[in-house]
């Protein structure tokens, strides 16, 4: 073993090993002050005597018993064994990651070399790694930079110690290390599953004993539904057409949503893929990506449990709001929509007004209520957020799909089934629960129903609902879909090893949801319910459908014939009012100006229109339905027609003007001029009624005037005269 590891290990984990007993009181005394006051302490108050008794026979439970038998078996171990021995002993069955047990393994796994030929970096790197290997993983690339900080740490160590001058130190921080090409090994099963399982254990058991301790873990790894998973990842990440749209990586999981069991979990395209950062398991890891549209089932199921109603309307106008700008996914204004028709066509306008109205605590907690403990979720991020602006980490986003496909209830998501010790105890054993009701059926029954149509373009033959997402420039591509049985989340995009640099593109052209990660749900979808009895969502108690008047709201009428919404209510919310909104006018047929009653009664026709509450926001208002008419109608039973004279008046440029005089015992609607004989005229409706006659010098043109009153029985006055230009 190279000296260099040797010195690394001693200075991180036990300055005084040469010297004390197998115990350090002074360490004891610091470690616990250091957690009382939440420092960090220089050293843990393990020494490396104590830490590998750990390992060897007594295990990681806290318990003061194992603390009294640890001390009591590093003293006995102290005065059979040399200093050396034991240091042999403990760097030979370490766990240092990635599958390495001991010095010699960790050396040849990372840099493919034998221990004894380590250099003062490769060594710092690897003394660092076995105090938490989940978390100081180099290979992995969300926690390569923390294995790169903690190889800083030992080397201050070192120096500290006097292990290294000032001068190795500069340069063993600079160097750059230069891992085994290959290194990671290539038949792992379910590998982004395991190391997520791994990361758990660690976190509950400690590094030592998940390395050591001959735990027997059960999951909840559906394998078959598991390659499926990762061919269908695969195949369609390398789509030709996408990857021409800058894809190279995707990821996937399915859950059962009556439990919260992960069945699969495809966190990249490819595991061993070192250029798109394959290890980096974009499904648990890091802080999350911004979930585009997908977000907005929290808006409006926030929405719907708070009195909304997918009948309901609101206004698609893009603008300003807030003060801030802000334009839809296809920039145009649809007026005003139904709640159902703003989701189901994911408009943008709609959530961020919704959020408004509803207010930033009630959405935030509705998303946490499902899931989304993690997301940075705050006002000070704006309205935005509404149409996806926060970053969720997958997993939880995912998960609280599973409350819309189990109708309401909320379940942990869950990949640990058992864990057994060397010994035969059960540690811990996941049972069956109810989960918790975090929606009401109703609402969630809703949202399944609204979200049927938005995968219709994938062809699925069954059941199922799903939200699409994408963010700002093309980023991601989402799609989450479910049925009763499953829930499986699909994410398409573009990603580097330790993130993309500027000079490099990691936004896709133009992939759509569904043109992307939906054929990646489509593929595990097929699969999985191949086979399966086909159920559809349970329609739950104390929801009905009821039909209202489209303006309004409220319960329809015959007035609101062929203006009508039949969509669900929760009972008790379903308005109770007839409509009054839509009311009949006796209207002119010739003009739809109001009938009078001198208004001959084969020209009245009965029209409906909407009148709107004084107030009601202009906004709002259907624009294409005209407003009801305030003014009435000149048509009378009168029966004499009009008259007409004629008059023309040579003018200074060469022209002739024309002047029509037309009278009426009532009014005259109109008054038609045809030049030489034109089949379409020019049409005045009101005075004065003139003409003017261009030509050439000397010519002669006909004029036929026609004028009307609005009596249609009454034949209009006509006047055909000869002009002639001067």
């Amino acid at each position: 073993i190279s000296p260099h590891l040797v010195d690394a290990t001693i200075a991180l984990e036990d300055r005084l090993f040469y010297t004390h007993n197998g115990i350090d009181i002074r360490r004891i005394i610091g470690a616990a002050i250091a957690d009382i006051t939440h420092q960090r302490a220089e050293q843990g108050g393990s020494t490396i005597t104590q830490q590998l008794v750990k390992r060897m026979y007594v295990g990681s439970a806290n318990s003061l018993e194992r603390k009294v038998r640890e001390a009591a078996l590093a003293l006995e171990i102290e005065r059979r064994f040399s200093k050396n021995d034991i240091l042999t002993l403990y760097l030979n069955q370490i766990f240092y990651g990635n599958e390495a047990y001991g010095a010699e393994a960790a050396a040849q796994t990372y840099f493919a070399k034998p221990a004894k030929d380590l250099d003062i970096a490769e060594a710092a790197m690897l003394a660092g790694i076995p105090n938490a290997p989940s978390q100081f993983d180099p290979y992995n690339p969300a926690t390569a930079a923390n294995a790169k900080n903690r190889q800083e740490l030992v080397l201050r160590d070192m120096l500290r110690d006097h292990y290294i001058s000032q001068t190795e130190y500069d340069k063993a921080v600079k160097e750059v290390l230069k891992y085994k090409n290959g290194s990671i090994q290539k038949d792992l099963k379910a590998p982004w599953f395991v190391d997520y399982v791994l990361r758990q254990l660690s976190n509950q058991y400690g590094d030592a004993v998940v390395a050591g301790g001959g735990l027997r873990v059960y999951t909840t790894l559906d394998y078959n539904l598991q390659q499926v998973a990762e061919r269908a990842v695969n195949t369609n990440v390398n789509r030709a057409d996408l990857k021409a749209r800058n894809v190279n990586n995707g990821a996937a999981e399915v859950i059962d949503p009556a439990t919260g069991q992960v069945l699969a979990m495809v966190g990249s395209a490819n595991y061993y893929d070192q250029a798109i950062g394959g290890q980096y398991n974009v499904i648990t890891d890091g802080q999350g990506r911004q979930p585009g549209s997908s977000f907005k089932i929290y808006v409006y199921a926030t929405a719907l449990a708070n009195g909304y109603a997918p009948s309901n309307l609101i206004l698609d106008k893009q603008g300003k709001i807030d003060g801030h700008p802000f334009v839809d996914w296809d920039h145009r204004d649809e007026g005003v929509i139904t709640i159902r028709r703003a989701l189901v066509e994911s408009r943008n306008i709609p959530a961020i007004l919704l959020l408004k109205q509803l207010g930033y605590d009630r959405v935030f907690q509705t998303a946490r209520m499902m899931g989304l403990t993690s997301a940075n979720l705050t006002p000070e991020r704006g309205l935005a957020q509404a149409i996806g602006a926060s970053e969720v980490v997958p997993q939880q986003h995912f998960n609280a799909y599973g409350v819309l496909a189990s109708g309401g209830i909320y379940h942990d998501p869950t990949v640990i089934l058992k864990v057994v010790d060397s010994q035969g105890k059960v540690l811990q054993e996941w049972k069956p629960n109810p989960g918790v009701r975090v929606l009401p059926a109703q609402v969630a029954y809703m949202i399944s129903d609204i979200l049927r149509p938005v995968g219709a373009a994938l062809n699925i033959k069954r059941p199922f609902a799903a939200k699409t997402g994408t963010t700002e420039n093309w980023h991601d591509s989402w799609l989450i879909g479910y049925s009763p049985d499953v829930v499986i989340g699909a994410w398409m995009g573009h990603t580097c090893a330790g993130g993309c640099p500027a000079n490099v593109n990691s936004n896709l052209n133009v992939v759509w949801g569904v043109q992307g990660a939906g054929l990646i749900f489509r593929d595990i979808f097929n699969a999985y319910e191949a086979g399966k009895p086909v159920r559809d969502f349970a329609l739950p108690d104390g929801l009905k459908k009821v039909t209202v008047c489209k303006a309004s709201g409220l319960l329809a009428t015959a007035n609101c014939a062929g203006q009508t919404i039949t969509d669900w209510f929760i009972a008790g919310t379903a308005p109770a009012r007839p409509d009054d909104w839509y009311q009949p006018f006796r209207v002119c047929t010739t003009d739809g100006l109001l009938a009078t009653p001198d208004t001959p009664a084969k020209f009245i026709a009965v029209k409906t229109f909407v009148v709107y509450p004084p107030g009601y926001p202009d906004d709002m208002k259907d624009k294409n339905s005209p407003p009801a008419p305030t003014q009435n109608c000149q048509l009378t039973t009168e029966t004499i027609p009009p008259t007409l004279t004629l008059a023309q008046a040579a003018q200074a440029d060469g022209s002739v003007l024309v002047t029509a005089t037309a009278t009426d015992n009532e009014a005259i609607k109109e008054v038609d001029f045809f030049l030489d004989g034109a089949n379409k005229p020019v049409r005045l409706t009101q005075g004065p009624f003139t003409f003017v006659v261009k030509g050439s010098p000397g010519s002669s043109h006909t004029l036929t005037v026609q004028a009307y009153d609005y009596n249609p029985a009454n034949a209009p006055a006509v006047q055909t005269i000869t002009v002639t230009l001067p």
